[in-house]
C-alpha cells in the first residue's frame, strides 16, 4: 500500500468531499497534481474514495478503479465552488439569526439602563 487509505491527514478531507459531494478544492486533478500518491497508479491518476458519487461509496475501489478522467462514479466539481453556493444559500438564516442577536443585545442594554436609573431614584429617595 502507498498510503492511499491513510486516516490522517486525508480524513477532515474525506468529510468535506463527502458532506458537499465534491472532489479537490478544485477538482479531482488537485489529488494527482498535489500528492504523489494518487498519481501515476496502476489505473492512472486516481482520487480518494470520498471523492465518489453517493451510490459508489460503498465500493472500496470506488476511487481508483480508473483515472478521475474517465471515472463516471466520481464527483467531478471542486468543493471550493461547493463550499461557496452552500454558504450562498444559507446567507440569509446567518443573517436573520445574526440580526435577532443584535436586537437581543440593545434590548438589554435599554432594560439594563432602565434599572440602573431605577435603582439610582430610589437610592435618593431614601435619604
Amino acid at each position: 500500500s502507498s498510503g492511499i487509505n491513510a486516516e490522517w491527514p486525508l480524513r477532515p478531507g474525506d468529510l468535506i468531499q463527502e458532506n458537499f459531494d465534491c472532489c479537490g478544492v478544485d477538482g479531482p486533478n488537485d489529488w494527482s497534481s498535489l500528492n504523489a500518491d494518487f498519481k501515476d497508479q496502476t489505473n492512472g491518476d486516481i482520487v480518494p474514495n470520498s471523492c465518489c458519487k453517493e451510490a459508489n461509496r460503498d465500493d472500496d475501489t470506488c476511487g481508483s478503479k480508473a483515472d478521475y478522467r474517465t471515472n463516471d462514479e466520481i464527483n467531478s466539481g471542486g468543493c471550493k465552488t461547493s463550499m461557496m453556493n452552500f454558504v450562498e444559500k444559507n446567507m440569509l438564516y446567518v443573517g436573520i439569526v445574526a440580526g435577532v442577536i443584535v436586537i437581543l443585545q440593545i434590548a438589554i442594554l435599554i432594560m439594563a439602563s432602565k434599572f440602573r436609573t431605577t435603582i439610582e431614584d430610589e437610592s435618593y429617595e431614601n435619604f
